[in-house]
């Protein structure tokens, strides 16, 4: 099956936008993406699984055999911190023979702190029309996320919940990741079909969502809570 890769986001750096990997794929083909820089990836972090069922026997192997995970929903997450300047790779396994979904090797230094936030302001919220191939039809919040006092622009992602996280198990309730960067941040319909994005019914858009800023490998500072208003437009 062909599979079709459009605009891949820059890559993790202090003046640019943080990278998610193969942002707009299509394909019916089980695959897997490493959240942030594949070549330089955190010490656990948040992996995609897409196009498998949840039974699926998933391994997560190293250079000493397998990893222990947490796997909620659609993602991964090793339970410890691999070795730093490493390699691994997801892959099913099944019929004596691994079939390799992703490989990644962790970055040597260690993971930056969450970045400093005040909150987050909501600009707008609902139904838009799409505006590239990587758009699809549903609810879309726009928001932006306000540094705290002395603090530079935000970096790093911002991690979509349907509930309350806790920054100790960061899978558990999570509706999408995006890059954190200054300025509006679209969550939703806009870009809906890349991998990491959330997404929502438009016809049942969230009452609130929970949002926190962290790294790739899923250390996530305190959450705030968004309300979003009932008189936001539907669809028809």
């Amino acid at each position: 099956m062909r599979t079709l890769l459009i605009a891949a986001l820059a890559l993790a750096a202090t003046t640019a936008a943080p990278r998610i990997a193969d942002a707009c794929r299509y394909t019916r083909d089980p695959y897997a993406i490493v959240l942030g820089d594949p070549q330089a990836a955190g010490d656990r972090p948040v992996i995609l699984i897409a196009q498998l069922p949840p039974d699926a026997p998933l391994a997560l192997a190293g250079p000493s055999g397998d990893v222990s995970v947490d796997r909620v929903g659609a993602y991964l997450r090793p339970r410890a911190a691999l070795t730093a300047g490493a390699a691994y790779r997801v892959a099913v396994r099944g019929g004596g023979r691994d079939r390799v979904l992703a490989t990644f090797t962790v970055a040597p230094a260690a993971a930056a702190p969450a970045p400093s936030w005040d909150g987050v302001d909501l600009i707008r919220a609902g139904v838009e029309a799409p505006r590239t191939t990587c758009d699809g039809h549903g609810f879309a919040l726009t928001v932006a996320v306000r540094p705290a006092a002395g603090s530079p622009a935000p970096t790093g992602f911002l991690y979509v919940y349907d509930r309350r996280p806790s920054p100790a198990a960061p899978l558990r309730g999570l509706r999408g990741v995006v890059a954190a960067t200054a300025g509006e941040v679209q969550l939703g319909q806009l870009g809906a079909r890349t991998t990491f994005a959330p997404r929502w019914d438009d016809r049942r858009p969230p009452r609130a969502v929970w949002l926190a800023l962290g790294d790739a490998a899923g250390h996530v500072g305190a959450p705030r809570r968004l309300v979003v208003p009932a008189s936001s437009p539907r669809a028809p």
